[in-house]
């Protein structure tokens, strides 16, 4: 297998996924109430795990955008109890069709021991609830805020709740599929927020290809006005911002040689390329989306090594106590 693997300076899902529950239209007594783009969605807000991670924890935050309560999983490094050192924090945005329990479980008991050992520095995770299918956007009805309740909600509440390193200077966002297109959306529409931003296999489809692959998703969010849907893109993000994005953030994708959805994540790298924007692009031979059963978690944790040498974090002082 070879896997191909570009640095550069200044230098969709699959048509075998799911697509979601349909819209009800017409009754015989006439047109019935609009279903809440929630609804159509099929977003579940929290999402307790059956079985308890030893490693991690299940809480919510009370949304005011939505008026919900919204679930998270965290993983607080093995040293948190013992001190009261303030931590630098990734945040993990799951595909479609997953929730907050998704990935924590086989990527945790890797990066434990690599935090113990000192293979990795000692970091907050941050399991986050992706809404199922709500590509990370804000649907004009209000039913769906995942970018204002990510932003402006739980960022807010970790950094309230957990001693965390509350600056760019130790947030870093990461995800596979919906989530790594989200990952990358949120860092380029706001790099003063984030150090870094790794993408796996990111789902970033065009509005048509996401209309012919899930039709019920667009209409859902946005009335089926796909300008909408293609102003807040990845694409469109970084196309605005690049001026703000440049010379500041740390990007990252990593996607496999035979997934359907490479196509986009070499759009993207040629978008970054023609604007001169620093990035890594691997492309990992012969794997398909999501890189087999196991296959991606040691990519994982690369890219939790990635995150902790863009961080800036506070040295300490010699000579001075307490």
């Amino acid at each position: 297998m070879m896997n191909t693997f570009l640095s550069f300076g200044t230098s969709v899902l699959l048509a075998g996924l799911p697509t979601v529950p349909g819209m009800l239209c017409l009754s015989a007594a006439g047109q019935t109430p609009a279903r809440r783009a929630a609804d159509i969605l099929g977003v579940r807000w929290s999402n307790p795990p059956k079985v308890v991670n030893p490693l991690a924890a299940h809480h919510t935050y009370h949304s005011a955008a939505m008026k919900v309560d919204v679930g998270y999983t965290i993983y607080l490094p093995p040293s948190y109890a013992s001190n009261s050192v303030r931590y630098p924090v990734v945040y993990f945005l799951p595909g479609g069709g997953v929730d907050e329990n998704y990935d924590a479980p086989p990527l945790l008991p890797l990066v434990d021991p690599a935090i113990m050992t000192g293979k990795l520095p000692p970091m907050i995770l941050v399991f986050v609830n992706g809404g199922q299918y709500t590509r990370y956007y804000d649907s004009l009805d209000g039913s769906i805020m995942m970018e204002t309740t990510i932003i402006r909600e739980l960022i807010p509440h970790i950094d309230a709740s957990y001693r965390t390193l509350a600056t760019r200077d130790g947030r870093a966002l990461q995800g596979g599929s919906m989530g790594g297109m989200g990952a990358l959306k949120f860092a380029f529409k706001y790099p003063e927020r984030f150090t870094s931003a790794v993408a796996f296999y990111p789902a970033m489809l065009d509005a048509d290809a996401n209309m012919k692959r899930n039709p019920e998703l667009i209409p859902a969010l946005f009335n089926g006005d796909k300008t909408l849907f293609a102003k807040d893109s990845p694409a469109a993000m970084l196309v605005t911002n690049a001026d703000n994005i440049r010379g500041r953030l740390a990007i990252r994708i990593v996607i496999g040689s035979e997934d359907g959805l490479l196509e986009w994540s070499e759009k993207m790298h040629a978008s970054m390329v023609k604007l001169k924007i620093s990035h890594e692009f691997e492309i990992v031979g012969g794997v398909g989306h999501d890189f087999g059963p196991t296959g991606i978690y040691r990519h994982q944790l690369r890219a939790l090594r990635y995150a902790a040498d863009h961080f800036a974090l506070p040295q300490p002082v010699i000579g001075v106590g307490k």
